[in-house]
């Protein structure tokens, strides 16, 4: 039976006839229309309260309730459904034991919510409807769809509004243990950005080591990270950074490190994006020990040249400043990377380089070829492999990097086995897939 709601208030001997002959009823709420789908719909006339049960479908232009007992209130303008309850409106769909939602005021309230926003689970106590947001009491949030998340977050309250999920701080889980604890984020429903990172992992620098990592949207052009690491060999590392974007085509990222005791490393890059795919790259870098400074400046510009092939000129200089004195170097030249490969990045760089520091480079004109990609092995399984190294006739290789990385996907999570092939070390990480 269908029974639309109009603004016009009838007779309850008309009433009663549309009710029994047509199922068709027009009566008044809120000036919108209301439609209620159901087996069975009976109307009190005095009392003005509508009662439907089976399989039943409230609806209006942007609000679909469906319940297997519904009533409506029409003097009050209030609609409370029970027993398998699903709302579904313009911000998501949710689930609950009961719903009571005012079409006069806009508000409604949900017991034991559960419901799904852009990528998100979201699973509450409580929560209320208030217009486009909803608050939750008590709420775990996750994007893992399996009965035991890999991975959520616990908090006690969050507010879901314009496809983000606001939330106070709270804890992060892993299965069922809590790993970390997480100040007030704001996240998107969709896409990962932002989502607080995790890695785990063991290596000849740091032992066993853990980092966590957060990201604050402070605007639509200004986003601030930090975070905390800490390992065994003692190491322990601080980090703060931004990303500012004041004009569509320009991004400035600036990155501080501190390790306590070791050093104090500043990162800066700025990218401006050109038409026609043309990039200007300008970075910076700056580590400050104990007695020495040591800093690396970049300029790139880069533009392609054919189908998946990319040309760049790139200027460079270093310097070491300590009490034996400041060393420097400069180098400049040009560098053609393709990826006409699946998976594969592969370049050849010429560059003349000269000074008092060596920077792990040649004087004199050379040669600087690397690599990086993956290979799949099966559905979960791949190869990763990372290489660079410069050459000059008549001298031996120096190599920059030689890695080789085993990674194995497992739901929410990914592990991963590399072998460094310059150091002859193994490496050991295990990290968020959300």
């Amino acid at each position: 039976m269908r029974m639309k709601i109009f603004k016009n208030i009838l007779n309850p001997v008309i009433l009663a006839f549309f009710l029994l002959f047509s199922g068709v009823l027009p009566v008044a709420a809120a000036d919108q229309k209301l439609e209620i789908e159901a087996l069975q719909v009976e109307y009190d006339p005095e009392q003005r309260i509508y009662a439907a049960a089976g399989g039943v479908k409230f609806s209006t232009e942007d609000f679909l309730l469906e319940a297997e007992q519904v009533f409506y209130y029409q003097e009050e303008e209030l609609v409370i459904a029970e027993k398998d309850v699903t709302l579904t409106t313009s911000s998501g769909t949710w689930k609950g034991e009961k719903i009571e939602y005012s079409f006069r005021d806009g508000r409604g309230r949900i017991t034991k919510p559960r419901g799904r926003v852009g990528e998100s689970l979201l699973i509450g106590a409580s929560g209320v409807i208030d217009g486009d947001q909803e608050y939750m009491e008590d709420v775990t949030f996750t994007r893992c769809d399996l009965p035991v998340p890999c991975i959520k977050i616990r908090t006690s309250r969050v507010v879901v509004a314009d496809g983000k999920i606001k939330s106070k701080a709270g804890l992060l889980y892993l299965k069922n243990i809590p790993v970390l604890p997480l100040p007030p984020l704001t996240l998107p429903a969709d896409g990962y950005e932002g989502w607080p990172q995790l890695e785990v992992g063991a290596n000849s620098t740091r032992g066993l080591f853990v980092e966590g990592i957060f990201t604050h949207k402070v605007s639509d052009t200004f986003v601030l990270d930090y975070g905390l690491g800490l390992g065994t060999k003692p190491w322990q590392r601080l980090r703060s950074g931004a990303r500012w974007t004041p004009t569509p085509n320009l991004t400035i990222t600036p990155r501080l490190y501190w390790e306590p005791g070791k050093n104090l490393n500043g990162n800066a890059v700025l990218v401006y994006r050109f038409p026609r795919s043309v990039q200007l790259r300008a970075e910076l870098d700056r580590d400050w020990y104990t007695r020495s400074t040591v800093g690396e400046d970049t300029l790139n510009l880069g533009f392609p040249l054919f189908k998946k092939t990319r040309g760049e000129l790139v200027y460079s200089t270093n310097m070491n400043d300590n009490q034996r004195g400041l060393r420097r170097r400069q180098d400049y030249g040009g560098r053609i990377s393709t990826s006409l490969l699946p998976g594969f990045t592969l370049s050849t760089a010429l560059f003349y380089g000269d000074g008092t520091l060596p920077a792990g480079r040649f004087n004199g004109w050379y040669w600087e070829t690397s690599w990086n990609g993956r290979l799949k092995l099966a559905s979960t399984w791949r190869v990763e492999v990372e290489g660079k190294h410069r050459w000059q006739k008549g001298l031996d290789l120096n190599w920059v990097t030689n890695k080789v990385r085993l990674v194995k996907d497992l739901h929410c999570f990914r592990v991963g086995l590399a072998y460094n092939l310059i150091s002859e070390s193994y490496e050991f990480d295990f990290g968020f897939n959300w």
